[in-house]
């Protein structure tokens, strides 16, 4: 059992005061801008986004110490159940109430949006992780049923967020009312990022070393909102203030300093992708055209040798592959289903590297020889569903797109970039039902953040109506 030390534990006192000051004065912010049963929503918002699941502190992931940044995440309550986990079974609870006994809020799953289509391509996926799972451990193969289980909690997380996305997207059809909810969104990402990077220059001599220096940023899964931030910088919508898109710049370039290579190879991917939407529409010029494709292809190549560059990463993924083909030739019947998000896989030798791992599971005598893990970008849904997974990432990558199209072709280059940007993330995998509870909370805000400064563009049509 992992004691925690006197320096430790000055280094946790000191990042929890500055939590409580962020937190205090978030609390301020909320109770003056927020009206009705919106601060209620706005207070947990507040209190799970500022919470982390994974942290770039070493001693407090590797050992899941329930610190304050981490408590609702890492301190169990009954049979491995953490805080998170009773409140979110607890209010999921309420919602299905809601929905079927009190008979409120019919029709909102009818509506077709990109986070419904999401939404049931991951609820597919995940059913097919389920078959692939179960036929992997028939054949007597290593399995982690635990592991395989916790998926269910992305169910509970994903549908709780799919609710309340549908939700506001019904309920904020005033420009006044959605200024109001995207300035209280903006500032409550501003005052997390900020305490984080105020935390980082104290957690210096335990933080995660990235790129050669301390991570500035604790939140690993920050990185997913700040990509849907780079099409912010690019907008013209009025009701977007200039202390938005500082906010948006600032999380950005921390994300960039931070390391997130995923970033430098989402951002090539989007630029190419636009001009290949431009080339099919004929909406922009030859010379703007050429440049673009010019740069995206460059800055793709820089971000495949950026990643290349480093040997860890390298030697994690040819190392990860060869044994997801080992499992493949051993259960040819498990290449079209996956082995599930359970299924176990030989551990690679020493001499490579094993992924993002923590201590704690490194002890454990079974991942001395196996490893669930799968981190190879664009392909973790082979691992978890097979070939009929990727299908269904492929199928709806078309669908998307085809919609970005549209999209670009009625409202212009920023609303098509925000959809693209967000295409070719979900296109990672099974992102709305993961473990990891705060990932699918983001990639509902992105979302929110964007349908709703599309419907400001519309109110203000000649013809809308408000």
């Amino acid at each position: 059992m992992f004691v925690i030390g006197n320096e430790l534990l000055k280094l946790v006192l000191i990042d929890s005061l500055i939590l409580l000051i962020a937190i205090i004065i978030s609390s301020i912010y909320i109770s003056k801008k927020s009206i009705g049963k919106e601060k209620i929503a706005l207070y947990i918002y507040m209190i799970v986004t500022f919470s982390i699941y994974n942290i770039y502190v070493k001693p407090v992931q590797d050992y899941l110490l329930p610190i304050p940044r981490t408590y609702i995440f890492y301190q169990k309550i009954v049979a491995g159940l953490s805080i998170y986990d009773f409140f979110s079974i607890g209010l999921c609870g309420m919602l299905l109430i809601r929905y079927f006994i009190l008979k409120r809020d019919k029709g909102i799953f009818k509506q077709s949006n990109v986070i419904m289509w999401i939404w049931r391509r991951d609820v597919y996926i995940l059913v097919l992780s389920f078959g692939g799972f179960y036929l992997y451990m028939l054949t007597g193969n290593p399995t982690d049923y635990m592991i395989q289980l916790r998926t269910l909690r992305g169910v509970i997380t994903g549908f709780i967020c799919v609710y309340i996305t549908m939700l506001i997207l019904k309920k904020y059809d005033k420009e006044q009312d959605i200024r109001r909810l995207l300035s209280i969104l903006f500032f409550l990402n501003f005052m997390n990022v900020l305490s984080q990077v105020i935390s980082s220059f104290f957690l210096q001599s335990i933080s995660w070393q990235r790129g050669g220096h301390s991570v500035v940023l604790l939140d690993q899964s920050e990185s997913y909102m700040s990509l849907f931030l780079l099409p912010l910088i690019i907008a013209k919508n009025k009701i977007i203030s200039k202390w938005m898109v500082f906010t948006a710049y600032v999380i950005i370039l921390l994300q960039v300093y931070n390391y997130v290579k995923m970033l430098y190879l989402n951002a090539a991917l989007l630029l190419i992708l636009l001009v290949i939407i431009g080339l099919m529409g004929g909406r922009i010029s030859r010379r703007i055209r050429n440049l673009s494709m010019l740069i995206g292809i460059a800055v793709f190549i820089f971000a495949l040798f950026f990643i290349n560059s480093s040997k860890g990463d390298k030697m994690s993924r040819v190392g990860q592959n060869n044994s997801l083909m080992v499992a493949f030739q051993n259960n040819p019947v498990n290449i079209i289903f996956g082995i599930g998000d359970g299924g176990l896989i030989i551990r690679q030798t020493m001499s490579e590297d094993g992924g993002e791992r923590r201590v704690v599971d490194s002890e454990n005598e079974k991942y001395s020889q196996y490893q669930a893990e799968y981190q190879v970008p664009y392909l973790g849904t082979l691992k978890t569903s097979g070939i009929l997974g990727m299908v269904f990432i492929v199928y709806y990558l078309v669908l998307l797109l085809k919609l970005t199209c549209r999209v670009q072709q009625k409202y212009g280059w920023y609303y098509c970039a925000a959809l693209g940007l967000f295409l070719i993330v979900v296109s990672v995998g099974r992102l709305m039902i993961i473990a990891e509870p705060q990932i699918p909370t983001f990639l509902c805000e992105a979302y929110i953040i964007y349908a709703l400064l599309l419907r400001v563009e519309l109110l203000r049509l000649p013809n809308a109506v408000a």
